[in-house]
């Protein structure tokens, strides 16, 4: 919810925080990754520009509500590009090349569900609901 708060546009608050708020949908996080941790300044999720919008590719792991979420925030960075790049979506569930799975036996926060998602050529149109830019600048370190 936060993030679409912060840095959604009207549009992208109108349609999707009032059903999170109220709990008709779920949401999740995409940020942590294998190899970067939750430091999106290493991920290797990635998006590049096409004609009519983004296709992303890469993988995000022990994301809470993951297996059953309906809207997902995934964060990934320009292909071949730096830091400044990272931008984040907002992808519904169900959209092609959209995958997830349970991490099973966890020995620690078993109410909420944590997974893995896959992204394999995902197309995100390029429309004002879905993307936004952020400042990464804080993340890095001298």
């Amino acid at each position: 919810i936060n993030p679409i708060n912060e840095f959604g546009s009207q549009e992208q608050k109108d349609k999707y925080l009032p059903p999170l708020i109220k709990g008709e949908k779920i949401g999740c996080f995409g940020l942590t990754e294998s190899e970067a941790g939750s430091d999106p300044t290493s991920m290797k999720t990635s998006f590049k520009k096409t004609k009519d919008g983004y296709i992303i590719n890469g993988s995000k792991n022990w994301i809470t509500n993951a297996p059953i979420a309906e809207i997902f925030i995934i964060w990934a960075i320009e292909e071949n590009k730096d830091h400044k790049s990272i931008k984040g979506f907002i992808i519904e569930k169900n959209t092609e090349g959209l995958n997830t799975s349970t991490i099973e036996n966890k020995t620690s926060l078993k109410i909420s569900p944590t997974g893995q998602i896959i992204l394999n050529n995902v197309f995100v149109p390029s429309n004002p609901w879905i993307n936004w830019r952020i400042d990464t600048s804080w993340f890095c370190t001298s």
